[in-house]
């Protein structure tokens, strides 16, 4: 694992306890994603998605707080995504579909609700 995520995670997370602006909490989740993609490339799964599942939970919690905010949206369902690809490495495969079905689902619904595919609606 290399140092430098684990130093930002532990950054971000300090600042979390200063701020409660969505930016830093949005930070941790991302660094819990590069910290899932080390462990991936590594081949240690279980943590892959173990780290992967943090940053969903937090996305979630963002999305819960803002729930019109695309931004956040589409990072969940960014998070669903990679989680699903994480949880599949570990032979679970009903629990990756679900997490692949949330992720594409928000992922339609952002696409339909912008202005320029109107059409779709």
């Amino acid at each position: 694992m290399e140092k430098s995520s684990e130093k930002a995670l532990e950054i971000n997370h300090k600042l979390t306890e200063r701020s409660t602006e969505i930016q830093y909490a949005r930070s941790v989740a991302i660094s819990y994603g590069e910290i899932a993609d080390a462990y991936g490339d590594m081949g240690d799964f279980a943590r892959e998605a173990e780290n992967n599942r943090k940053g969903l939970e937090i996305y979630q919690d963002l999305n819960r707080a803002d729930p019109k905010n695309a931004l956040l949206r589409q990072g969940l369902a960014i998070a669903y995504v990679n989680t699903a690809t994480a949880v599949m490495k570990t032979a679970n495969t009903k629990e990756s579909i679900e997490y692949s079905s949330r992720g594409l689902e928000i992922m339609r619904s952002l696409v339909a609700s912008a202005p320029q595919n109107d059409s779709l609606k």
